[in-house]
């Protein structure tokens, strides 16, 4: 089942921090259970599936099987890299202490990673979407057949809020705090600077 939409939740304006973490309790979460329970549902239906029902199953077995194992790895380096810079990076800005300093440089370089990724998993998706027709069962599926390409169409339609959460909202925000942290400190240096001359 896909994770509900909370229409109170608002990503453009929730501290960042508490954005990261509903992506990882709703999203990462949904994401890590569903994936392999569709896998391993999808290999159990193919042996009962009708002959005229195989081949597309085959296909999408193939496909989340390429999917799972850099997308279950790029929710770990989400969870235990880049969020927690994203934190800092917004904790620093709040309490007016220097911003981290990472290994990354520039908190943009792991963000260009990952929307790679996230590009890189919407071509597989959408490829399999069009051979599909939108993740559709074929005309005469049996009911579990059926209800197994709901089951798809669910955790599609989670993946695309999943990475518009981020792509659109969390990067391009923690990218702008990193550079209002980065100018708030150098102007504290500077202004540190002229009171030290001036003394």
């Amino acid at each position: 089942m896909s994770v509900p939409l909370d229409p109170s939740f608002d990503p453009a304006t929730a501290a960042l921090p508490a954005l990261a973490a509903h992506i990882v309790a709703t999203h990462h979460a949904f994401c890590r259970s569903e994936l392999p329970a569709l896998i391993a549902a999808l290999r159990a239906a193919i042996p009962q599936a009708r002959p005229e029902e195989s081949p597309e199953l085959r296909q999408l077995l193939g496909g989340f099987d390429n999917i799972a194992g850099a997308l279950l790895q790029h929710l770990m380096k989400e969870e235990t890299l880049l969020f927690p810079l994203i934190t800092a990076i917004d904790t620093a800005l709040r309490q007016h202490t220097p911003p981290p300093r990472s290994t990354f440089g520039s908190v943009g370089n792991p963000i260009r990673m990952m929307v790679l990724e996230h590009s890189e998993a919407e071509v597989l998706l959408a490829k399999l979407r069009q051979t599909t027709h939108g993740f559709q069962a074929p005309a005469g599926a049996t009911p579990a057949t059926a209800a197994l390409y709901e089951r798809v169409r669910a955790f599609d339609a989670d993946m695309q809020r999943h990475v518009e959460l981020e792509d659109k909202f969390l990067f391009p925000r923690a990218i702008a705090i990193e550079k209002e942290a980065a100018e708030r400190e150098a102007a504290e240096r500077e202004a540190a600077g002229r009171a030290t001359l001036g003394q």
